[in-house]
């Protein structure tokens, strides 16, 4: 995927063993001081440069034993990438400054023998290398780091008291390159070592490291103490990574090896956020018919991290925001799939690498298809395949952006260049590959089979289980996978020639774009197919089997057609006949048989609606043109969330009253998936809004919320909250964020949309409420952020002045409904909680406004909201 490493290239020397010792942490100045040791063996004795990876760290001692002698050798350190371009040059290009810090980045790269630090070894030394047969030295640097910019943050709360009392505590971050900046090694994921791991801290604090912990023991005054680790599996320099704080403690009940850390205070939230986790963790091992592959498995949660998740060897350190109540809904899901995830990675990724860069794709899309299958068996079929939707459309836009995504493995050399370094980069990038990596494993598995791929999966872990009892680097090899050598365990295990597969997914870029017209031939009683495929410049057709399913009068039908061309004609014999005047029942894919009311439909063609691709078996985007009455069969009737989602994206285009009806039906339908009646909401609102000057803009939508929320006696009035149902949950939430985007013929907001968010917010009731409403009030919030401010309004319709007014009594219910901890809820998820409030209601504080929603400015609101007031205020209105 990423780089290659060059065959002509061997390391001078090999890493064996590593011990790194963490002797004084301090916070205030945040920085550590400590040692480490490395022991080395000399492929080649005569070499005289040891060369390792070492930034924004002060050297300031150095030893080496060889055969427990002592030798002197002299050392240098160079930081290319503190000056990328030289300053006297007069060049200020962005092409020159990316080729100057790529020279940089090469100059230091670790998978070439290089690092910012050279070790030169005297001639004494390398005669002792060279006189015995195990040419093996160790070395020890002891190293400072001062206001570190890299590889490790500290979080200091400001206030009274010692630094334990006010939770400050530091932690591992970074990507690709960071564990340079904390301490010297050899910075590279394909350099394998065991570890020793110690770390001593304040006695109010504790230490959690990658490894096992041995022993911890305390210092002669009694003031501090040292946390022993142990990792006896080879692992490279990236994935070992360590926390300190004053953490509280949660062993996993059901599964000692599992233990959970929280900052003080949350230990009743860590309980109910990881509760589920046993379940989690058993359903891994015995998916994969092996073991956990490390002796402990940690989780912290520590506030400031850059990521949710951050895995390290035995290892993860997660963002405290994942932290939820057991009243919590929304972040509970969240959360379960983050730890989910996690713990696939510590399988591949972690305990399996890869061989080199351009392997990447393979440990990362292995633990992704894990992942997903936890998806399907913890949340259902129908979100598994939601999410693989989410994940299609994630590599479908990032394939359309002009650069577009490379392939997942160069067949380049390096001559050639490979554009694509995981130091230069974005984040972005490597999401967008990573969900490629996971459906081109998906695909494997639907070629292959399921359980080939689950067997290869548990051979690959057998191996590497075997390779960690080996001494002294001894078949370590198998703890990393190459993508050629994962091609021959396929043809072994399944029996089947792979290589066009990879040659079409892994070794190109690109994805299927196909465009389908389709008429039905009565004479011949034959569906005539024209397919056309989008071949961008840079990129190469795609051929191979395509399934096509029609349902029909007499059922559902599947055909597979051969894509060779960018232009193709297909004809697909057809099992029904037309019928007129005969009413039937309609056998669906499902198994149901249904009756359908088709009176919009042609009645010379039994084909009712037709699907390509139906279980997402190609990397594409299909665009199928077929009448609106189609579609509205197609979302009501098929049962494939899949195909329902399709159906809705194309009625967007095709506002109607039937197809409001048919989306009225879809969003009453409790048999229905929520996520397709939350998107069929959101779908009557565009429809509603474009056919606004005939239907009368907001009541449809708001009958329906009646209808399901409604009370009995008062319709108007919301029943009290009850979210013991997760789905009509979620579908509450939905109905306030879709009803406020509705426009009249003008673009403005009516004033029934106002008058219905203030009944919201006013009649909500959450005193019998088995769960927290926060982010139920947060969606009414963030609803209101959606409607044109009264300045807007005004400016469009100045003879109506009471828009202001009519916007202030609902703003006025927004003071009086929300409280400080919805506010702190929303803060966290939209980052936006009082948006809508305009400014020139904030003049009345006394008359409407909670000063305790205001006094933490950075938690609730924005102040460039605020200072421009004459901006957004009719000074005149409000007066």
């Amino acid at each position: 995927m990423i780089r290659k490493k060059s065959k002509k290239w061997e390391r001078r020397f090999r890493l064996v063993h590593q011990k790194v010792c963490v002797t004084h942490v301090n916070f205030q100045k945040k920085a550590i001081a400590g040692f480490t040791e490395l022991t080395i063996s000399a492929v080649d004795p005569s070499a005289s440069l040891v060369h390792l990876n070492c930034r924004n760290l002060r050297i300031t001692g150095i030893e080496v034993n060889c055969n427990g002698k002592q030798f002197d050798v002299r050392c240098e350190l160079r930081d290319p990438l503190s000056k990328v371009c030289p300053p006297d040059n007069k060049k200020r290009s962005l092409d020159y400054f990316t080729a100057c810090q790529k020279a940089a980045l090469d100059s230091v790269d670790p998978d070439f023998g290089r690092g910012e630090l050279v070790i030169h070894l005297s001639d004494s030394l390398q005669e002792e290398l060279q006189s015995t047969e195990a040419a093996v030295m160790t070395l020890k640097l002891v190293f400072l780091t001062e206001q570190s910019n890299g590889g490790l943050h500290f979080v200091v709360p400001e206030g009274k008291g010692s630094e334990a009392s006010r939770g400050a505590h530091m932690f591992t971050s970074g990507s690709a390159g960071s564990s340079r900046l904390w301490f010297p090694c050899i910075d590279s994921l394909f350099e394998l070592c065991t570890w020793e791991l110690e770390f001593t801290v304040n006695v109010d604090m504790a230490a959690v490291s990658s490894g096992d912990l041995i022993e911890m023991i305390m210092t002669e005054d009694q003031l501090r103490k040292t946390y022993c680790f142990s990792l006896d599996i080879p692992t490279a320099a990236p994935r070992i990574g360590f926390v300190v704080g004053p953490f509280e403690i949660l062993p996993n009940p059901a599964v000692p090896e599992i233990t959970h850390f929280c900052l003080p205070g949350l230990l009743s939230l860590l309980q109910d956020s990881t509760a589920f986790f046993k379940d989690v963790y058993g359903y891994f091992e015995d998916l994969l018919s092996t073991r956990f592959p490390y002796q402990s498995y940690k989780q912290v949660f520590v506030d400031e991290a850059f990521d949710e998740a951050q895995s390290y060897s035995s290892l993860t350190i997660f963002n405290t925001s994942l932290l939820h109540s057991s009243r919590i809904i929304d972040q509970a899901f969240k959360t379960r799939r983050v730890l989910a995830k996690s713990l696939a990675e510590q399988y591949f990724t972690c305990y399996l690498s890869w061989e080199s860069w351009n392997d990447w794709w393979l440990p990362t899309g292995m633990s992704g298809y894990l992942y997903g299958l936890y998806i399907q068996q913890a949340f259902g079929s129908n979100e598994y395949h939601f999410w693989l939707r989410e994940e299609l459309s994630a590599v479908s836009r990032a394939e359309k952006q002009p650069a577009g995504l490379p392939p997942l493995h160069s067949t380049k050399s390096l001559s050639q260049g490979q554009q694509v370094s995981p130091m230069t980069s974005s984040p972005r990038l490597f999401r967008s590959l990573a969900s490629r990596s996971h459906l081109v494993m998906r695909l494997l598995a639907v070629k292959i089979g399921h359980d080939f791929l689950l067997q290869i999966f548990n051979k690959l872990l057998a191996l590497a289980s075997n390779a960690v009892q080996q001494p002294n680097r001894i078949g370590w090899e198998s703890l990393l996978v190459s993508t050629q050598g994962f091609i021959k365990t396929l043809s072994t295990v399944s029996g089947k020639d792979m290589q066009v597969f990879f040659d079409q997914w892994v070794y190109r870029n690109g994805y299927a774009r196909f465009n389908c017209q389709f008429v039905f031939n009565r004479k011949r009683n034959i569906v005539e197919i024209e397919l056309h495929q989008e071949v961008p410049t840079g990129s190469q057709k795609f051929v191979g089997p395509l399934t096509v399913c029609i349902q029909e009068l007499d059922g559902s039908f599947r055909h597979v057609i051969q894509v060779e061309d960018t232009q193709s004609r297909h004809e697909i014999a057809c099992h029904s006949k037309s019928r007129r005047n005969k009413k039937k029942k309609i056998p669906l894919h499902s198994g149901e048989e249904v009756d359908m009311d088709l009176s919009l439909t042609d009645t010379d063609s039994p084909v009712l609606w037709l699907r390509f691709d139906p279980d997402l078996h190609w990397l594409r985007e299909v665009d199928v043109q077929q009448p609106d009455y189609m579609w509205q069969l197609q979302l009501k009737y098929e049962r494939d969330i899949n195909a329902q989602l399709d159906a809705l994206r194309s009625l967007e285009n095709y506002p109607s009253t039937t197809a409001r009806t048919c989306l009225a039906d879809v969003i009453s339908d409790n048999h229905c998936f929520f996520r397709v009646r939350t998107q069929a909401i959101q779908c009557m609102a565009k429809c509603i809004t474009a056919c606004s000057s005939k239907w009368g803009v907001p009541f449809i939508l708001i009958s329906i919320h009646r209808n399901l929320f409604g009370s009995y006696s008062c319709p108007t009035i919301i029943k009290l909250n009850d979210f013991s149902d997760f789905a009509m949950y979620f579908i509450q939430k939905e109905f306030p964020l879709a009803i406020a985007k509705l426009r009249n013929q003008h673009g403005q907001s009516p004033r029934d949309v106002l008058a219905f968010l203030q009944d919201m917010i006013k009649y909500n009731d959450n005193r019998v409420n088995l769960y927290s409403d926060s982010a139920y009030v947060s969606s009414l919030v963030d609803a209101l952020s959606h409607i044109p401010t009264p300045a807007v309004a005004i400016a469009r319709t100045p003879l109506k002045y009471d828009v202001s007014f009519e916007a202030a009594s609902c703003h006025i219910g927004v003071a009086q409904a929300v409280s400080v901890s919805c506010c702190l809820y929303t803060s966290q998820s939209h980052r936006r909680v009082l948006c809508c409030i305009d400014c020139e209601l904030l003049i009345y504080w006394d008359l409407f406004i909670y000063w305790d929603l205001l006094i933490y400015w950075d938690l609730v609101i924005y102040w460039d909201l605020v200072i421009y007031w004459d901006l957004v205020i009719y000074w005149d209105l409000v007066i």
